[in-house]
C-alpha cells in the first residue's frame, strides 16, 4: 500500500489552496485601492508643486513648497504602513528620527533636506506610484474582476442585464451558465497572477522606501504602526489596562450599554404609538427605528467584538434596511453596490484584525516605549510606576 500524500504537499491544495488564503484578498484590495490613491497623491502633489514653485517669489511659495515636502514624506510612510498592511513586505518607518536631536529649526530643516529619503518617497509618489496604480489594476480588471463578472453573469441575465464578452452576447439562462463555468475556471489562474503582482509591487515598494536598520525612525511612522495597531485590537485604549481596572471600565460599558438600549427602547416604543395614532397605517416610525439602529448596532458590535464587531454589526443593519429600501421603492436593483462596497472594507478590517502584526521599531525605541517615565516616588524607590496610572499592571507596548 503507498503511502499518503502529506496534506502539505498535496497537488490540489497547492494548486487552488491559494482562494482560501488571506494574503490572496489582501493583494486583491491592494491592486483595487492603487488606482485611486495614485490618482489623488498625484494630482494633490502636482498641484501644491506648481502652486508653491508659481508663488516662490511672494511670501507664500517657500513656506507651502516645505509643507509640501513634509506632507509627501508623511504620505509615503503612510503607503509603507499600506504596503506592509497588505503587501506583506517590511518596510521600516522613514528615517527622519535623528533631525528632531536638534534644537533649532534651519538645522532641522537641512537635515530633512539632505536626506536621501525625502527625494526617494518624492520620486515614489510622483513618478512611480501613479503609474504602478495603473498597471496593478489593469492587471486586476483583466484577470480576477474579469472571472468574476463572468461567475456573476446567470444573476445579470436573471435581471434582465445582457452582456457582451469579446462579441459574445449572453442574453439566455445556458449562456449564462457556461460563461459563469469558464469564470470559475479562469478564477483561480487570476488569483495567481494577481498575487505575483502584487509580489512585484512590493519589491518596488521596498526597494524605494526601505531605509537602513540603523537608521532612527520618524515619530510620526512609529505612532501610525501603533495607531494601526490600536484601531484593529480590542478594547483599544484600555488595553493597557489589567485586573481590577480592566473589570471596571468593562462593567461600565456595559452599564453604558444597557441604558442605550433601554433609551433607545422607550423612544421607538412612544414613536409607534404616535405612529399608530396619527398616521393611518404609514409607519413611518421604521425609518427612525432603522437609523439609531444602525447606532445601536455599532455600539453592540463594539462591546462584543471591538471596533472589528462595531463595523460588522453596522455593516449588517445597514444594509438590511438598503434592502428593503430597494425591494420596496426603487424600480431597479442597486443595492448590491454599496453592499459590496462595504464587504470590501469589512474584510480590509478582518484581515487587519487577525494578520496585521506592525513592524518591529528599533532597540532603542522599543525600549523608550516599554519603560515609561519614573514618578518622584519611584525615583525615590527605584521601583518603576507608570506616571500618573496607580492602575498600571503590565503596560505593553503598542497595545499588543
Amino acid at each position: 500500500m503507498s503511502e499518503a500524500v502529506p496534506s502539505g504537499r498535496n497537488p490540489l491544495r497547492r494548486t487552488f489552496g491559494i482562494a482560501t488564503e488571506w494574503s490572496t484578498y489582501a493583494a486583491l484590495l491592494y491592486l483595487l485601492l492603487g488606482l485611486p490613491i495614485g490618482i489623488a497623491s498625484w494630482t494633490a502633489l502636482v498641484t501644491l508643486l506648481a502652486v508653491g514653485g508659481g508663488l516662490a517669489v511672494t511670501v507664500v511659495g517657500i513656506p507651502l513648497l516645505l509643507l509640501t515636502m513634509y506632507a509627501w514624506c508623511f504620505a509615503a510612510d503612510a503607503e509603507r504602513l499600506l504596503s506592509n498592511t497588505l503587501l506583506g513586505t517590511r518596510i521600516r518607518p522613514l528615517p527622519f528620527g535623528n533631525e528632531h536631536g536638534t534644537r533649532w529649526r534651519w538645522p532641522r530643516l537641512k537635515a530633512r533636506l539632505r536626506n536621501a529619503h525625502t527625494w526617494r518617497a518624492l520620486v515614489f509618489l510622483l513618478v512611480v506610484r501613479f503609474p504602478l496604480g495603473i498597471a496593478g489594476f489593469a492587471v486586476l480588471s483583466s484577470t480576477a474582476l474579469f472571472a468574476l463578472r463572468l461567475v456573476f453573469e446567470p444573476l445579470a441575465v436573471a435581471l434582465g442585464v445582457h452582456e457582451q464578452v469579446f462579441g459574445w452576447t449572453i442574453d439566455t439562462g445556458p449562456e449564462a451558465i457556461l460563461a459563469a463555468g469558464c469564470g470559475v475556471l479562469l478564477l483561480v489562474p487570476s488569483l495567481y497572477v494577481v498575487r505575483v503582482t502584487a509580489w512585484a509591487t512590493g519589491l518596488v515598494n521596498t526597494f524605494l522606501l526601505q531605509s537602513p536598520e540603523t537608521s532612527t525612525p520618524q515619530p510620526q511612522g512609529e505612532a501610525l504602526d501603533r495607531a494601526l495597531t490600536a484601531a484593529v485590537r480590542w478594547p483599544g485604549t484600555f488595553a493597557r489596562r489589567t485586573g481590577d481596572a480592566a473589570r471596571r471600565e468593562r462593567s461600565l460599558q456595559v452599564r453604558i450599554w444597557a441604558f442605550h438600549m433601554a433609551l433607545y427602547g422607550a423612544v421607538m416604543a412612544v414613536l409607534a404609538l404616535i405612529d399608530a395614532a396619527f398616521s393611518n397605517g404609514q409607519w413611518w416610525v421604521v425609518w427612525p427605528a432603522w437609523g439609531w439602529g444602525i447606532a445601536l448596532a455599532l455600539h453592540t458590535g463594539y462591546l462584543l467584538g471591538g471596533h472589528l464587531g462595531g463595523h460588522a454589526f453596522a455593516f449588517v443593519v445597514t444594509n438590511i434596511g438598503l434592502f428593503v429600501i430597494d425591494v420596496r421603492f426603487a424600480e431597479s436593483t442597486w443595492f448590491f453596490w454599496p453592499l459590496v462596497a462595504w464587504a470590501i472594507a469589512v474584510a480590509a478590517h478582518a484581515y487587519a484584525y487577525f494578520v496585521f502584526a506592525p513592524v518591529e521599531a528599533e532597540p532603542r525605541l522599543e525600549a523608550f516605549v516599554t519603560d515609561p517615565p519614573l514618578s518622584a516616588a519611584s525615583r525615590a524607590t527605584g521601583s518603576r510606576t507608570l506616571e500618573g496610572d496607580p492602575d498600571n499592571e503590565s503596560p505593553t507596548p503598542y497595545g499588543r
